[in-house]
């Protein structure tokens, strides 16, 4: 389903309600939502004249986008950060979210390689924002009201002079006190959202007859019941012993799984890291390429805007089998069989089509040269 949308550009500051244009007439417009990260990137191609042009060019950088329906709901926000000339006089926008503020801002030490931080994931990530990013840097929202603790306190080293996203995707690696991945997304207002991946409702559905290309598969290698972990203390490399499920292991047979040294920590925080690993990979799990969509249906059963649909959303099919014993309006099932939480989106305006990255992706040869640059 397609609904009609506004682009309008504003000042700077994200806080500014200024209108500085509407946006119109707009080609190959797609925009996306990725984890970690909440809205990622937007592009799009706008006619114009040479002194709209330089308009852009000159005066326009890292001004807000808002993409909102017709009714307000905002469906995508961010910062305008390339600007590129194609003919005269046709240009190509990209927009990046409200993320690429940690990519401003750099870790300065005062002393030594290292700042060290003995803490829960929601502290630290505080103090980046409002230690670490200059107050003439940041553009992020300072309410904490959605940056929950994962219950798990960390010891860690974060290298010098590495931006704060890197820090931030390092820090992430971890999961909370129940062994569930941790996530940070920035959506409206430029509000850190920090929590467990720990859903509690599908909020869309999508029979197959929309779907245009699903190929899900299942691969041994890819599972491990027996697991450990190398990490650094005082320079020197040390592992934990090995965690295991039992379950599992008399289900199959036991399968170990190494994770090299994932820097320097301690003891607890790679034990963390260790329960985390295991719990995400003791059970064959289906991986799924992206899958395209026509159209999705709310949590009501009504149809909706396919551009709605962010990360950190859950998604079923529920005309594909087998299905999930989930009661109703409980606690889905994450089984990666028909019932998928999202990490990432893009929809694409002009073809009318969304695209969604499950949990799982699929890891075959063919996707892996392909993050890697090799075709």
């Amino acid at each position: 389903m397609r609904s009609e949308i506004r682009l309008s550009l504003h000042p700077i500051s994200p806080t500014s309600t200024t209108l500085i244009r509407p946006i119109q007439h707009v080609q190959g417009l797609v925009h996306g939502t990725q984890l970690p990260g909440g809205f990622w990137s937007c592009s799009f191609i706008l006619p114009t004249s040479e002194s709209d042009f330089w308009d852009w060019r000159q005066n326009r950088m890292l001004h807000r986008l808002l993409i909102r329906e017709q009714g307000g709901q905002v469906i995508w926000e961010g910062r305008l950060e390339i600007i590129e000339l194609l003919d005269f006089w046709t240009a190509r926008l990209g927009f990046f979210g409200y993320w690429s503020n940690f990519t401003d801002a750099r870790f300065e030490t005062a002393s030594g390689e290292f700042i060290t931080y003995t803490d829960t994931a929601n502290n630290i990530v505080i103090d980046f924002r409002d230690t670490h990013i200059h107050a003439d840097t940041l553009q992020l929202s300072t309410a904490n009201g959605d940056i929950a603790s994962p219950g798990v306190t960390l010891t860690l080293d974060f290298g010098r002079d590495i931006s704060l996203w890197e820090a931030i995707e390092q820090l992430l690696r971890y999961g909370d006190s129940n062994d569930d991945p941790v996530d940070l997304m920035i959506y409206e207002d430029q509000k850190i959202i920090l929590k467990a991946r720990a859903p509690t409702a599908v909020k869309w559905t999508s029979p197959l007859r929309f779907v245009g290309r699903f190929a899900p598969r299942v691969d041994w290698k890819d599972t491990a019941n027996a697991l450990n972990v190398a990490y650094e203390s005082a320079g020197t490399v040390l592992r934990t012993g090995y965690t295991t499920d039992v379950n599992s292991i008399g289900r199959y047979i036991r399968r170990e799984l190494h994770i090299p040294n994932i820097g320097t920590s301690n003891l607890a925080s790679a034990t963390a890291r260790r329960a985390t690993e295991l719990e995400l990979r003791k059970e064959p799990q289906q991986q799924t390429d992206d899958i395209t969509l026509s159209q999705v249906f709310d949590d009501k059963g009504q149809p909706a805007s396919l551009c709605r649909v962010r990360a950190g959303d859950v998604i079923r099919f529920p005309d594909f089998i087998p299905t999930t014993a989930d009661a109703a309006g409980g606690t889905p099932t994450l089984d990666a069989l028909r019932t998928f939480f999202i990490t990432a989106t893009e929809c694409d305006h002009d073809r009318g089509q969304l695209r969604i990255r499950p949990d799982r992706d699929s890891q075959k040869l063919s996707r892996i040269l392909a993050r890697r640059g090799i075709r």
